[in-house]
C-alpha cells in the first residue's frame, strides 16, 4: 500500500534523517487535495467528537448527529445541513405477491396475507421511535390505498409492516413502494 496510507520516510524524534522537503511537500500537496476537493477519500465518518481513530465504510459518508424527535417542534435545521436522519435508511419496490423487485439496504420482503407485507431491512436506526415512513402504492387499472401499519425491530433488524386496501377498504394485494428514514 502506498502513501498516504503509508510513510514516505520513517523518522525518529531527534535523529536522523533529517525531514525532507519532498516529504513536506507531499504532505502540503495531500492537505491542500483535501481542502480543494481535488483528492479523493475512501470514505467519511463525521462523529461530532473529532480526532478519534475510525474505519469508514469504502465511498461512504457515515454521521453522527441527530435533529429528529418525537415531540414537536423538532430541532431546526438550516437548509443544507444533514444529520444521520437525513439520508434514506432503506427502499424497496415489492409486488403484490410480496415479491422484491429493487431497492436499498433491504434484507427480504414478504407477503404474509392478504393486502399485508413486510419488509426487512438489514440494520437498525439508533432509534426506530424516530423513525419515518412513507408508502406509495404503483397502481395499474385499479386504485388501491397504502398504510405504512409499524416500524419495529426484529431481533438486529428495523422491520417495515405495510397493509394494502382496495377503495372499499378491504385487504388487496397491490404493489407498492416504501421508503424509510430516521432514527
Amino acid at each position: 500500500m502506498a502513501w498516504p496510507s503509508t510513510p514516505l520516510t520513517s523518522y525518529l524524534s531527534g535523529g536522523l534523517p533529517a525531514i525532507k522537503a519532498f516529504d513536506l511537500n507531499a504532505f502540503q500537496a495531500a492537505i491542500n487535495g483535501v481542502v480543494n476537493a481535488t483528492y479523493s477519500l475512501l470514505g467519511l465518518v463525521i462523529d461530532g467528537v473529532g480526532g478519534n481513530v475510525v474505519v469508514p465504510t469504502a465511498g461512504a459518508l457515515m454521521l453522527s448527529g441527530s435533529a429528529s424527535g418525537v415531540v414537536a417542534p423538532t430541532t431546526a435545521v438550516p437548509w443544507g445541513t444533514m444529520f444521520r436522519e437525513g439520508p434514506q435508511f432503506g427502499a424497496a419496490r415489492v409486488t403484490g405477491a410480496g415479491v422484491f423487485e429493487a431497492g436499498y439496504n433491504v434484507q427480504s420482503t414478504t407477503r404474509t396475507g392478504a393486502g399485508v407485507y413486510q419488509v426487512l431491512f438489514n440494520g437498525a436506526p439508533t432509534n426506530v421511535a424516530r423513525c419515518t415512513g412513507q408508502v406509495t402504492g404503483r397502481f395499474n387499472a385499479v386504485a388501491f390505498i397504502p398504510e405504512l401499519n409499524s416500524l419495529t425491530l426484529v431481533g438486529a433488524d428495523l422491520k417495515a409492516t405495510v397493509f394494502m386496501y382496495d377503495i372499499a377498504g378491504a385487504p388487496a394485494d397491490a404493489m407498492f413502494d416504501v421508503n424509510v428514514w430516521g432514527g
